[in-house]
C-alpha cells in the first residue's frame, strides 16, 4: 500500500470571527475571495500546522498576536485532521496560557467538540473522548516537541504512528522552506524555486539565511523602533498615557462584554429552552384542563340528575314519614303499645302452649286403647240392642243368629 500522509482538512472553532467553519485542503487547493474572507487566516493556520512557529507567520507588529488573534477564548480551537494509508487521525489545538497540543487517533467528529451549537471547554472534550473510548496522547506543552512528533524525530515509540514522514533530528529545514514558500512576495511561485527550496532543506545541514526575511525582519523591526521612538517624545507622553489608559480601559470593557455576552447568551439559551418546554407544559396543561372541565360538566349533569332523584325519593320518604306519624297516632289511639306488648309475649305463649300440646298428648296416649275397648264393647252392646229389636215373637227368629239342627226338626 502506497504510503500517504497528508493534511486533509482544517477546522476553524471559535476562531478569530468564526463560530465554526471546515476546510478541505488535500491535494492541490486554491483560496479565492475578496478582502477580510479569512484567505491569509487559514494560510497562517496551515503554515503553523508544519512550522508550528507564532513568529514566523509574517504577522506585523501592529497586528495581534497569533496566539490573540486566533485564540480569544478557552474554547476556541484548531483541528488539523490528517489523512494516512491506515485512516485518520487529528491533532487538537487549544490555549491554557499557552498553546497546547493533542494527537487524537481517530477523524475530527463535530459532536465531541459542539453541544448544542456551542464549544466545550478542553476538559470536556476529553471527557467525551473517554466515553467513546477514543485513544488521545498526553499534553504536548512545547512547539519543539509538537515539531519532533510529526517529522518522526521524537524517541518516543507511541507517537510514531502520528508522524507525516520518517524523519531524523535535521528536519528542521523543512519548516523554514516551507516557511518561505508561504511568505515569498512573489507574485507567483515558480516551480524551481519551491524545488531548490525543498532540496536545499533536505541536503543541507545548516540554515540559509534567506535575504527577503531578513529585509522583512528589518522592516518590522524599524517599524517598532519608530512606535517606540514617537511614544517616548515629551509631547506624546501625556497622549501615549492617555492611549495607554484608554485602551485599558476598553479592553476591561471588553472583557465584561465577552463576560455579559457569554452571561447573555446562556441566559438567552436557557431562556429559550424553558420557555419551549414551558410551552409543553402549558399546552399539556391546557389539554388537562379542558378534559377535567369536561369531566366536570359531565359528572355535575350526573349529580344534577341524582340530586333530582334524590330530592323525589326524599319527598317520598316525608310523605311516608307523615303518613306513619298519621298511623304512629291511630295506633296510639287504639292501644298499640298493649298490642305490641302481646305480640312480644306471643313466642312465649306459643311455647307455653306446645308444651301443654305435649302434655296433653302424654296423658291422653295411654288411655286410647281402654277407649278403642270401651267402644268395641259399645258398639257389640248397640248391635245386640239392635237385635233385640228386631226379634220375631211369633217365629221367634232372631235377626242375626244361626238355628241349629235340633231348633230347625222342632220347628
Amino acid at each position: 500500500m502506497e504510503s500517504k500522509r497528508i493534511l486533509n482538512r482544517i477546522i476553524f472553532i471559535n476562531i478569530a470571527n468564526t463560530d465554526y467553519s471546515s476546510a478541505e485542503i488535500a491535494g492541490n487547493t486554491c483560496f479565492v475571495g475578496t478582502n477580510n474572507m479569512g484567505k491569509t487566516t487559514l494560510q497562517r493556520a496551515i503554515l503553523f500546522f508544519y512550522s508550528a512557529n507564532t513568529r514566523g507567520l509574517g504577522i506585523s507588529g501592529s497586528q495581534k498576536s497569533f496566539e490573540d488573534y486566533y485564540f480569544q477564548y478557552p474554547n476556541s480551537y484548531i483541528i488539523y485532521e490528517i489523512l494516512t494509508e491506515e485512516g485518520m487521525f487529528h491533532v487538537m489545538v487549544y490555549r491554557h496560557n499557552k498553546l497546547l497540543f493533542r494527537f487524537v487517533e481517530s477523524p475530527f467528529n463535530k459532536d465531541l467538540y459542539i453541544v448544542n451549537n456551542e464549544a466545550v471547554l478542553p476538559k470536556e472534550v476529553l471527557t467525551r473522548f473517554n466515553e467513546h473510548k477514543l485513544y488521545y496522547s498526553d499534553q504536548i506543552e512545547t512547539f519543539e516537541r509538537y515539531r519532533n512528533i510529526i517529522y518522526g524525530a521524537d524517541p518516543d515509540k507511541r507517537y510514531k504512528k502520528f508522524a507525516l514522514i520518517k524523519g531524523n533530528s535535521n528536519y528542521h529545514n523543512i519548516p523554514l522552506a516551507i516557511t518561505s514558500i508561504f511568505l515569498s512576495s512573489e507574485a507567483s511561485i515558480k516551480a524551481e524555486f519551491v524545488k531548490e527550496c525543498i532540496a536545499n532543506s533536505i541536503s543541507t545541514k545548516h540554515t540559509n539565511i534567506e535575504l527577503k526575511t531578513v529585509e522583512r525582519q528589518l522592516r518590522q523591526f524599524t517599524e517598532k523602533y519608530q512606535d517606540i521612538e514617537t511614544f517616548f517624545r515629551k509631547e506624546n507622553a501625556q497622549r501615549g498615557e492617555l492611549i495607554k489608559d484608554n485602551f485599558s480601559q476598553i479592553k476591561n470593557l471588553k472583557t465584561k462584554q465577552r463576560a455579559l455576552a457569554a452571561e447573555l447568551g446562556g441566559a438567552i439559551k436557557y431562556a429559550t429552552e424553558q420557555r419551549d418546554l414551558l410551552g409543553l407544559q402549558v399546552a399539556n396543561f391546557r389539554q388537562k384542563a379542558e378534559a377535567l372541565t369536561k369531566e366536570f360538566k359531565w359528572k355535575e349533569n350526573a349529580f344534577q340528575e341524582k340530586k333530582g332523584e334524590i330530592n323525589q325519593e326524599i319527598g317520598a320518604i316525608k310523605s311516608r314519614l307523615k303518613e306513619a306519624d298519621k298511623k304512629q297516632k291511630e295506633y296510639q289511639g287504639r292501644g298499640i303499645e298493649e298490642l305490641i306488648k302481646k305480640a312480644e309475649e306471643k313466642q312465649q305463649l306459643l311455647a307455653s302452649l306446645q308444651a301443654r300440646e305435649t302434655e296433653y298428648s302424654t296423658l291422653t296416649a295411654g288411655f286410647k286403647d281402654v277407649e278403642q275397648q270401651f267402644r268395641t264393647l259399645f258398639d257389640g252392646l248397640e248391635n245386640e240392642k239392635k237385635r233385640i229389636s228386631e226379634y220375631d215373637y211369633e217365629s221367634g227368629f232372631i235377626p242375626g243368629k244361626k238355628i241349629s239342627g235340633s231348633e230347625k226338626q222342632a220347628g
